[in-house]
């Protein structure tokens, strides 16, 4: 059986047209590396044998081979910046609320699980809580990454030492996937620090490239094929002869034989104009060239749609709420203001409300219509492994749709889909969802109690009989918020990587979401949750009126790729062939 190395170039060059890998790609692309490092690839017969059996290639053996620096070397090649990055102008963040940097290439290493405790121990884990992480999904990424590496990408799950310690255990798959989804920031923000617009298109490349490959990695070594995000349309191998870049970079390319063989220059020139040209690539360039650099989201770049007044749409759906609340209410009375016991009835009428009924013969006909992400792809349940449910189209206020449609465009564009991974759904007709469940023990056995899951006798007499009286005073308020239509219920509201960005918690205000996507949604005048009360940092909505922050300055914008960043038609370099 093939090597996984040889099964995904396999797959990656069957999906680009690519050939199939031969004992000659192999051994050319050794003598690729003999030139990087200077030393000759020692292979023994055995090894060679496997190379004809489609086993592993001499150039990862070689790799192997070449002793790890004690102290690996930050990635700053010559002509290259130490990047840092600025906090945005936001209507809604913590002070000083910035983009994760990277700062470390991968570097494969022989002792992974050296690797998983150093970026642990960097989390704050201690040695307990490192000894309860199921390692065998990040046994793969470890060994690829290395220590430094894989702490910075531990670092951009902006996770507490407790969350990873959850979300790690036996029965919980949400940090390996998180992980693999976050491999493509790290290249991004790696391309901060290139010397030049070719190699920063070549590192988010490979961010994505990369992904793909460890995630058949993790597959092979657990069964579990998690679901990544797709990747842009920019995103490509390299053409050989290999675009000049930094030698680390090019031992990535090597490493991973992430080379299109046949592609030509003018297609490999082509895709990083798309690039450059893009959104994706004028936003590197604004980062480390504008008049104020570093800011995670430059609203310049882009055309916002002006504020939408949404008050007739607004008046229309309060007309239809009104009317649903009467028939609920007629059904299940509702839960007095101020109640100190609950009722069956009074939970009943607010799980009711609070469910979703985008068929209510109440709304207006085409008044939340469905909407394409406009190429973006999104989990619904998560973790989620390929194969299952992925959300590409919401309904949303159809006076909202051009806004949604730019808003999404926008973020496709950037190449952002890894910092936007997943939903629960757009618009909602149904009132709002407050917290209100609480931890009891029942038969000596700890227990959480939902209120509003299908609510009857027992829950209303544990609630009345086991909550504490806040616990209880707290069922009671969401029974009546449920009674005002949310914004999900207009369609103006979305929430997105719910997982790891719950409603009030005071631990996790901001919970984890990117300052970009902040940024980039506040440009488009919506309103981030995290300081709403309580705090809901999944959720964003549209402004009533105009609420943008100001935009960066971006000055006289340079152009991205220059004529000698192109690959000449007759490319010349260091052949693989």
């Amino acid at each position: 059986m093939p090597s996984m190395r040889g099964q995904e170039l396999d797959a990656m060059r069957t999906m680009r047209g690519f050939g199939r890998v031969t004992h000659e790609d192999r051994r050319a692309a050794d003598r690729f590396f003999e030139s990087l490092v200077g030393a000759r690839t020692r292979r023994s017969g055995a090894a060679r044998r496997s190379d004809l059996r489609g086993g592993s290639d001499g150039l990862l053996e070689a790799f192997e081979q070449v002793p790890a620096p004690a102290a690996p070397a930050a990635y700053l090649p010559a002509g290259g910046r130490s990047f840092t990055p600025q906090p945005g102008t936001f209507n809604c963040a913590a002070a000083g609320y910035t983009v994760v940097p990277a700062s470390f290439l991968p570097a494969r290493t022989t002792d992974p699980n050296a690797a998983i405790d150093a970026a642990l121990t960097a989390a704050g884990l201690d040695a307990a809580a490192r000894g309860r992480i199921v390692r065998a999904g990040l046994v793969p990424i470890a060994t690829e990454f290395g220590g430094p590496a894989l702490t910075e990408l531990f670092a951009r799950l902006r996770w507490a030492a407790r969350d990873i310690e959850a979300w790690g255990r036996r029965g919980h798959d949400e940090l390996v996937q998180r992980l693999l989804i976050h491999v493509p920031g790290h290249f991004r923000e790696l391309a901060r620090r290139a010397p030049d617009a070719r190699e920063a298109f070549v590192l988010e490349c490979l961010g994505w490239l990369l992904m793909a490959h460890l995630r058949d990695a993790v597959a092979a070594a657990t069964g579990s094929r998690w679901w990544v995000p797709p990747a842009p349309a920019f995103v490509t191998a390299v053409p050989n002869p290999v675009p000049p870049v930094s030698a680390g970079v090019s031992q990535l390319l090597l490493r991973y034989l992430f080379i299109h063989t046949t592609m030509t220059a003018g297609e490999w020139n082509a895709r990083l104009m798309m690039w450059g040209n893009g959104l994706a690539g004028r936003q590197w360039q604004a980062e480390v060239n504008a008049p104020q650099p570093g800011r995670p989201f430059y609203a310049g770049l882009v055309t916002v749609p002006t504020h939408v007044s949404t008050a007739a749409p607004r008046a229309a759906f309060a007309t239809a709420w009104t009317r649903r609340l009467a028939d609920t209410d007629a059904r299940s009375a509702p839960m007095a203001a101020g109640a100190a016991t609950v009722t069956l009835d009074g939970l009943r009428n607010a799980a009711a409300l609070r469910e979703c009924e985008n068929s209510s013969p109440h709304l207006p006909a085409g008044a939340m219509p469905s909407l394409t992400l406009q190429g973006l792809e999104l989990a619904y349940d998560f973790p989620m492994t390929v194969g299952r449910r992925a959300i590409r189209a919401l309904p949303l206020m159809s006076q909202l749709h051009p806004v949604y449609t730019a808003l999404f465009q926008t973020i496709a564009a950037l190449g952002w889909n890894d910092l936007l991974y997943q939903t629960s759904g757009g618009g909602c007709f149904r009132g709002i969802k407050h917290p209100a469940s609480a931890r009891i023990t029942v038969g000596g056995r700890p227990v959480t109690v939902d209120p509003f899951h299908a609510p009857d006798a027992t829950k209303v007499t544990q609630i009345n009989t086991l909550f504490s009286p806040t616990e209880r005073a707290a069922v009671v308020a969401a029974a009546r918020t449920a009674r005002r239509m949310s914004e999900h219920g207009l369609g103006a509201a979305i929430d997105f990587n719910v997982p790891e960005n719950a409603q009030d918690d005071a631990r996790r205000p901001f919970g984890s979401m990117d300052p970009r996507i902040i940024a980039v949604f506040e440009a488009f005048h919506f309103r981030f949750g995290a300081c709403f009360s309580p705090t809901d940092p999944m959720h964003f909505e549209y402004c009533a009126a105009p609420c943008a922050p100001a935009a960066a300055t971006l000055g006289t914008p340079a152009p991205v790729v220059t004529p000698s960043m192109l690959l000449p038609a007759a490319a010349t370099g260091t052949m693989i062939a």
